[in-house]
């Protein structure tokens, strides 16, 4: 019945054809990201898999914070195909972000051995950070690349740049390696595949880039600065939320060890299957929210967010039954430790369906204009995941973090929805 609600327009026709397609996509993208998980716990173990973990959490925190906002930035104003030469404004971020990354990058490295004794308490994590160090300027650079495919509504390369491609050659890389050079001593491996695949990419997304944008005639120059505090404000936002998001698996290697952070992870991971078919909707929907917001069309957005939501919420309720009734089937796949993560993993799918009924809250303020109140509203909730979390783990492990998560998730949902309907007078939930 939801479904002959729903009007297919042409519009709500573009988001399930092209949103389709990265959904596809992205679907293989964590069926290989699964697997790549799945075969370095079993050829390693849970502690190894729980320093790659804490690898790939200070990659996307550092990486986020070097980008300045330049990917969310261009998608928007790629997506207006207007005569105006963004050329100069992509050329500049690219390099910003790139000179303050690799002072970043260089900074981990040389500490590496520092951060690994007196941080996190292991000195083995070392040889991680300075794996993660290298690579930390090519993930900020690659995501502004694959910024100007989904600003020009390039959904097919957003995907194979952003994700699938990302997974697909480091499983690759690291199956090579298992055959042919496989030594338990090298636990960095996961992290030198990581590392093959985003140069690859990289190299990959640039001629790409050029070569679109050598299609288009600009005629009229844009000034880098206003894009460049357009970016600062979109920066703090996207800044906290990543490190909100990924923030969790930091507190467990301090205070726990690193095979809690691995069963933590995989469980956040598969919980993660329910809401993310949102993010494929939300590919093809950011820039149409900013055309139809700018061209005060708000009929038109209130539209095409119903439509996207009651999609998403469809799709979600089926997962989320899926992975409740098989969650110990499924955790047993990365080995029979992870099972103990099964309430862990209950926990994340009530907070994932909580997230999706909600709609593309954060999508939405950042495309209307609204990145300051979502930087506040994000702000508060790092403050009370940090407050709950630092608390819960010392009294109930990391069952404790989890639930300090979820419940961080479903305050800054519910405030952003608020928000929304009091500002720009639209609904974004079911």
């Amino acid at each position: 019945m939801a479904l002959k609600k729903i009007n297919i327009n042409e519009s709500a026709h573009e988001i399930l054809s092209k949103g389709g397609a990265f959904f596809i996509l992205k679907i293989f993208a964590l069926l290989l990201s699964y697997f790549f998980s799945i075969i370095v716990a079993q050829y390693y173990n849970e502690t190894i898999y729980g320093m790659v973990t804490l690898g790939f959490t200070i990659l996307i925190i550092t990486s986020t914070i070097c980008r300045f906002g330049f990917d969310i930035t261009l998608t928007k104003i790629f997506a207006f195909r207007d005569a105006i030469n963004y050329n100069g404004v992509y050329i500049k971020a690219i390099l910003l972000s790139g000179i303050f990354s690799l002072i970043v990058s260089s900074l981990f490295y040389f500490n590496a051995d520092f951060l690994a004794t007196v941080v996190f308490k292991n000195a083995a994590f070392s040889v991680f950070l300075k794996w993660t160090a290298f690579t930390i300027p090519l993930w900020t650079i690659l995501p502004i690349n694959s910024a100007v495919f989904r600003g020009l509504k390039k959904n097919t390369l957003y995907a194979l740049f952003d994700s699938f491609g990302r997974f697909l050659l480091t499983v690759l890389f690291f199956l090579f390696f298992l055959k042919y050079h496989f030594d338990k001593e090298y636990i960095e491996m996961p992290l030198v595949s990581h590392f093959l695949s985003l140069a690859l990419l990289l190299f990959l997304s640039f001629i790409i880039v050029r070569s679109l944008l050598n299609k288009f005639n600009y005629n009229k120059k844009s000034d880098f600065l206003p894009h460049f505090n357009a970016s600062s404000t979109i920066f703090i936002s996207t800044a906290l939320f990543i490190i909100l998001s990924w923030i969790d698996k930091i507190i467990i290697g301090i205070y726990s060890t690193e095979d809690n952070v691995g069963i933590f992870h995989i469980s956040e991971r598969i919980a993660s299957l329910i809401g993310f078919n949102l993010e494929a909707i939300n590919s093809i929907l950011s820039p149409k929210i900013s055309q139809a917001f700018s061209s005060k069309n708000i009929d038109k957005m209130q539209k095409d967010i119903n439509f996207s939501v009651s999609i998403s919420f469809i799709i979600s309720i089926l997962s989320c039954i899926i992975i409740l009734v098989f969650s110990e089937f499924i955790l047993s796949l990365f080995g029979e430790e992870f099972i103990r993560g099964k309430y862990i993993l209950y926990v994340f799918a009530i907070s994932h369906l909580i997230n999706v009924c909600c709609g593309s809250v954060g999508n939405i303020m950042q495309m209307t204009g609204y990145q300051k109140l979502f930087s506040k509203i994000i702000g508060i909730a790092l403050i009370i995941h940090l407050l709950l979390s630092t608390t819960l783990v010392k009294h109930y492990g990391i069952i404790g973090v989890a639930i300090a998560t979820a419940i961080t998730v479903i305050f800054w949902n519910f405030t952003g929805a608020y928000y929304i309907y009091k500002k720009i007078g639209i609904t974004s939930f079911i």
